[in-house]
């Protein structure tokens, strides 16, 4: 049907299509399902804490029916998305992450871009396409190992730390110490009185380490900067497949353009 008029569910907070709608209508974002799909206490008494998948559907199909507004039910077979690991289903979830704006980075990259050659050449479109399609890179993970993206939250207020002098000190433990570093020192380790009153904090017991980690791109795109022997170097060769057009060259080219404003390959 091309014409008409209809209604169609959406949960801005499950899924891409319905978060896109909602975002370019200002519709309300709230996800009532926390990191271990279940419902949080804002589903209501009846849903707390079922999982979603599991005894929470029931709940919601025996609500509906409590009401009255339970039409039909039924049991569909489709595709649906499940975790390689578990073998169990994804919940699709909004959740806060930490993004990279790379709006004012594409324009130098690609101007970069140019000068840079490509086999075959028709690969420069390909990636400049993919630039084009990515208004934001989003650089963290929730994910059990990794490189820590140096953060500190308050305990209990939605508040989070995190400037130069937080990031020079943790990197100077990482350097001396290791990554692991992020995830065995205390808090008044990681956050020293004397760093703590140079960021404008109070109490390193009021804050607790971010569990976030970096992108695994952010970590590759990266390996210019200990690689190539001074600032001024440029690889001669950056040699992988045309998948790494929208991961390894091109995060190697927009950490670079950030930090040396060049590219970092010829």
């Amino acid at each position: 049907m091309a014409k008409g008029t209809g209604l169609v569910h959406t949960a801005p907070a499950h899924g891409m299509e319905d978060y896109s709608v909602a975002s370019q209508h200002d519709l309300s974002m709230d996800c009532v399902v926390d990191e271990d799909g279940v419902f949080t206490d804002a589903a209501g008494p009846e849903l707390r804490r079922k999982a979603v998948l599991e005894e929470g559907t029931d709940a919601v199909i025996k609500m509906l029916q409590a009401s009255k507004n339970l039409l039909k039910e039924e049991t569909l077979v489709h595709s649906y998305p499940y975790d390689w690991r578990t073998k169990k289903p994804v919940v699709i979830r909004a959740s806060k992450q930490w993004f990279v704006d790379i709006t004012d980075l594409k324009t130098t990259a690609k101007e970069l871009l140019k000068k840079v050659k490509f086999i075959p050449a028709s690969a420069l479109n390909a990636m400049v396409d993919t630039m084009d399609r990515r208004p934001y890179w989003c650089i963290s993970r929730q994910r059990a190992w990794g490189v820590p993206i140096p953060v500190f939250h308050h305990k209990t207020k939605d508040e989070f730390l995190i400037n130069s002098q937080t990031v020079e000190h943790v990197a100077q433990l990482v350097e001396q110490r290791g990554s692991d570093v992020w995830w065995t020192l205390p808090p008044e380790q990681l956050l020293p009185a004397e760093v703590l009153a140079q960021a404008g904090g109070t109490d390193a017991l009021e804050f607790a380490p971010g569990r976030d980690i970096l992108d695994i791109w952010f970590d590759s795109g990266t390996s210019w900067s200990c690689v190539l022997p001074g600032t001024d170097q440029t690889a001669d060769l950056y040699l992988e497949g045309k998948d790494q057009l929208g991961g390894w060259f091109q995060s190697s080219l927009l950490t670079s353009v950030a930090v040396r404003k060049k590219a970092p390959f010829k």
